[in-house]
């Protein structure tokens, strides 16, 4: 799930760094057997995100899925999810279940300066990055 928070000043995206091995990454989870794609989404930001409420999040897009870099029998779905700033005040990483140790609040521009495994394509299925563009220009590639 692509968490974006709408401010005046642009856009910010959040990340979470993951306990197990320190990549960072959107967070995310497996849907359940007959879940929509969105029921998955609302479900894993509450199970994901303790502080917040499911309800405050605005499910904006759900894109094209994608193979993961982790293991490619999964298919992942890039989701959208966009918070007002009042509401994405809550989001921190004292809200972060025990899968991840840090939070961040980035722009796409910063994005370049976070190891992930793959998480480019999700922004990219969005089109919230322009279609190649690479991690090193984002600043001069964004889209929104």
């Amino acid at each position: 799930m692509v968490i974006r928070q709408t401010a005046p000043e642009g856009h910010r995206y959040f990340l979470a760094r993951r306990t197990e091995d320190s990549y960072w990454e959107f967070i995310g989870g497996k849907r359940k057997q007959h879940e929509s794609i969105r029921e998955a989404a609302l479900r894993e930001l509450d199970e994901e995100l303790q502080s917040i409420e499911p309800t405050d999040a605005d499910i904006t897009e759900v894109a094209k899925p994608y193979p993961s870099a982790v293991a490619e029998a999964f298919s992942l779905y890039p989701v959208l999810i966009e918070f007002e700033r009042e509401a994405a005040t809550a989001i921190d990483s004292t809200s972060l279940s025990a899968e991840h140790n840090t939070a961040a609040w980035i722009s796409l521009g910063e994005f370049k300066e976070f190891e992930t495994l793959g998480q480019q394509q999700a922004l990219s299925n969005l089109d919230l990055v322009r279609r190649g563009c690479s991690r090193s220009n984002q600043d001069t590639c964004s889209q929104t």
